[in-house]
């Protein structure tokens, strides 16, 4: 069994190059980790651009990722590691790029403090004996095709997005670009009625259970595979039972794991990212 409470946070690196390039690829990579003076001027004045140009990108994709960022603070709370994916994706992370662009635009030694900051956090991280990684083969595989269920039979025509997460089990709806929210929230909630009564024919569970296995046999880069391998542990046999044990999932096993993960959900939290007009209604609906 695993602690699906404990987590580990690392820093994972990628990049890609042919067979016979990696020896070299290797050695680019130890030089600028291990070798970056990150508090000479040129370099400061690399920084100053790339927090500068981070900070307007996050900003400027607020109105197109509003609802990931919605579903990354909604699981605060929910998980032990939620917090630290919020702060690394959600609105946290935006929030402190600003900041820190604002301080380096209006002070100089802002920009020598973050230096510094990156100077040594990479003494403390770029490391050998940092070096690792965390394996959790946690199984999600009935709440995946839950999610799959719900768009194909009921819920497609009322929202954009559903799924279900790995690691604690954090099973998310969303929408974007949404002129009635206040209407989704219902549909949501409707949602877990509709997969906790069981209002779907086994036909319905095969074609969910064919639209899983197009999103998990579709085609990979030998470079994805390999990342798989390496940070999560994931090998073939593992993948290869997990589509066996899809191939068994039910229609009584979809109504368990919805009243038992849903329905009867210990907490639930809601999010909304979006402008001022609408935030009354919210506030009605007990929005803080």
């Amino acid at each position: 069994t695993h602690d699906t409470s404990c987590y580990s946070e690392a820093l994972v690196v990628e990049t890609l190059c042919l067979p016979h390039h990696v020896s070299n690829t290797l050695t680019i990579l130890e030089q600028l980790f291990a070798d970056t003076q990150y508090t000479t001027p040129p370099n400061l004045a690399q920084i100053k651009s790339l927090v500068l140009s981070a900070s307007a990108a996050a900003n400027a994709s607020i109105a197109s990722t509003g609802h990931s960022l919605a579903a990354y603070r909604a699981s605060m709370g929910l998980t032990s590691y939620a917090p630290a994916v919020e702060s690394a994706r959600g609105m946290t992370s935006i929030a402190a790029l600003q900041q820190w662009a604002d301080a380096i635009e209006a002070d100089p030694a802002a920009l020598d403090a973050l230096g510094a900051i990156f100077r040594r956090l990479a003494a403390l991280t770029f490391r050998r004996d940092q070096m690792g990684l965390s394996v959790v083969t946690e199984p999600h595989l009935v709440t995946q095709v839950d999610a799959e269920l719900a768009k194909m039979t009921w819920q497609h025509h009322k929202q954009d997005d559903l799924a279900g997460r790995l690691g604690e089990g954090v099973f998310t709806m969303s929408s974007y670009f949404d002129p009635h929210t206040c209407q989704t929230l219902d549909a949501y909630a409707d949602a877990v009625e509709f997969a906790v009564g069981g209002h779907f024919t086994d036909e319905d569970v095969h074609q969910a259970l064919l639209a899983t296995f197009s999103s998990i046999d579709a085609p990979q880069a030998p470079s994805a595979k390999g990342k798989g391998l390496f940070t999560r542990g994931f090998t073939h046999d593992m993948l290869q039972a997990r589509r066996s044990q899809l191939l068994g999932v039910t229609k009584a096993d979809l109504v368990r794991v919805a009243t038992d993960h849903l329905a009867n959900a210990a907490k639930s939290h809601a999010v909304v990212v979006g402008k001022e007009e609408s935030r009354q209604e919210l506030v009605h609906r007990g929005f803080q």
